[in-house]
């Protein structure tokens, strides 16, 4: 029993003295925990914000920003206080930050507990230029298909790599294959902030300014017009006529910027066939695409009257036109000339009368010519 007292004693002893190896006194670390951001873009004049959100705001104590310079000799950090301007929530960043890291310190009321954001590097700056003027973009010449550039001439520098990002929010996304010197300002752009970020050989990064790109205004310039029927198109101020069978088409309408081009690949279309009843219109259930064929029995389901209307998909903005002319279904070819003729030629007055229009001899002349003309055509049909 004594030897195995004993080393039981050897064994404790041995035990005691590794746990006390372990034990550190909590004041050998600092008290300091990384619940802050740094919000905002690191460049000279940039406002930079401290991101607190994680931290309840009446608790903190103090901002303090800081430059830090990495570890001493002793592997020590070593934060620098910037010495102006920098005991708030928001700091302004100086000329004399350029090449530095920036770090912010939140300290709680208890004077102990530490917040410490991860550090942010000064990047030197580099301009934007607008390529069809020749300067610094504003906003009332920056727009969708603008081109802009990376401003890298007299900074006797080697550039190895470009990212261009939209900055919102104070959050850089990057532009999915924006990585040459210049861009084409897409529309996915609009009325959004954006700025390139340049490398160097030497291990130097330039970042620019944000650059912001007017809202598209988009205007469809014609309303959708509607064709393919089997006799030839009687095009009447109001109306067109088609038989059931006929397959119409709609082309689209021409879509701008204001006065400026879009690019064909940069404008999605869609469509939505109705039919028109006493002024109100119905949805003709499966009827989104560029064509329609009207069905046979259209009339007997009160279809007598169809319209198109198109919508176009730019970016973010989805501009809808106007409805088509009314296209109205006729029984036969001769009622569809019947149905011209009496749209042409009559009107109902201020008391619902039936009277005929006042045409001058010259269109009136060309009309006859017309309806011979698809008189003929069904003739020969028949």
């Amino acid at each position: 029993m004594k030897k195995s007292s004993s080393n039981f004693n050897k064994l404790f002893a041995t035990t005691a003295i590794a746990t006390a190896a372990l034990v550190v006194p909590m004041d050998a670390f600092a008290a300091e925990v990384s619940s802050v951001k740094i919000l905002g873009n690191n460049i000279v004049g940039a406002v930079l914000t401290a991101d607190t959100l994680l931290i309840p705001e009446s608790e903190i104590l103090s901002y303090q920003w800081f430059h830090d310079e990495g570890l001493d000799g002793n592997d020590v950090p070593k934060h620098i206080p910037i010495p102006t301007n920098a005991t708030a929530k928001n700091y302004t960043i100086d000329s004399g930050d350029v090449g530095k890291a920036l770090i912010v310190k939140v300290t709680m009321n208890d004077g102990i507990t530490v917040h410490t954001s991860e550090k942010i590097v000064v990047d030197k700056t580099i301009k934007i230029i607008n390529k069809e003027t020749g300067n610094e973009p504003k906003l009332d010449d920056t727009f969708v298909n603008s081109t802009i550039y990376a401003d890298i001439k007299n900074l006797g520098e080697t550039f190895k790599s470009y990212q261009w990002y939209y900055l919102e929010n104070d959050k850089k996304t990057p532009i999915a294959g924006a990585t040459k010197y210049e861009l084409i300002i897409p529309v996915e752009a609009a009325g959004k902030d954006l700025i390139v970020e340049v490398k160097t050989e030497s291990g130097q990064t330039y970042t620019s300014a944000p650059t912001k790109v007017e809202v598209l205004k988009l205007m469809m310039t014609d309303k959708p017009i509607v064709t393919g029927f089997s006799l030839d198109e009687i095009e009447i101020s109001s109306n067109m006529f088609a038989l059931p069978g006929d397959k119409l088409t709609v082309t689209n309408p021409v879509v701008k910027d204001d006065v400026r081009e879009l690019k064909a690949n940069q404008i999605a279309y869609s469509y939505q066939w109705m039919y028109e009843v006493d002024g109100s219109y119905s949805y003709i259930e499966g009827a989104t695409a560029a064509t329609y064929t009207i069905p046979k029995d259209a009339i007997d389901k009160e279809m007598k009257n169809i319209v198109v209307r198109v919508t176009a998909k730019v970016g973010t903005a989805k501009p809808i036109s106007g409805h088509s002319l009314n296209v109205t279904v006729a029984d036969t070819p001769a009622d569809s000339l019947d149905k011209a003729i009496e749209t042409e030629l009559l009107k109902k007055d201020a008391n619902g009368a039936v009277i005929y229009k006042a045409l001058d001899f010259g269109k009136f002349e060309g009309l006859i010519i017309k309806w011979n003309s698809h008189y003929a055509g069904l003739t020969a049909a028949a």
